[in-house]
């Protein structure tokens, strides 16, 4: 193989299908990270002790989302715009479950024991 027979560019048969498909599932992705973002809210309202941190965190993935900050059109056809949304939302759900079980914590009265090193 030649250098220049390899080439990056998105093109030829499929190209559009493809791109419209990452963009598909970026988009997907985008708004099952909004509805993960609106539960994680509503988690956090109702704590008494509010711990923000994931849920700026959360607010900050949203805003840094590929679905919006990422081009398809060119390169690979948005192969890296759909993995790293995969990693994105992947993300927003280990805030979420995170988040649920720093709530079931608080509301059961029990906290992690700390040993002293």
């Amino acid at each position: 193989m030649t250098l220049t027979s390899f080439t990056l560019a998105c093109s030829g048969p499929g190209a559009e299908a493809t791109v419209r498909t990452s963009n598909a599932i970026s988009n997907a992705c985008a708004v099952i990270g909004g509805v993960l973002l609106l539960l994680f809210w509503g988690w956090w309202r109702k704590q008494t002790r509010r711990r923000g941190h994931p849920l700026a965190v959360a607010g900050l993935l949203m805003f840094l989302h590929p679905a919006w900050m990422m081009s398809a059109l060119q390169g690979d056809c948005g192969y890296f715009k759909r993995d790293v949304s995969y990693a994105v939302t992947a993300l927003f759900v280990a805030l979420v479950v995170w988040q649920h079980v720093l709530a079931r914590r608080e509301m059961s009265g029990s906290t992690p024991k700390v040993s002293g090193l």
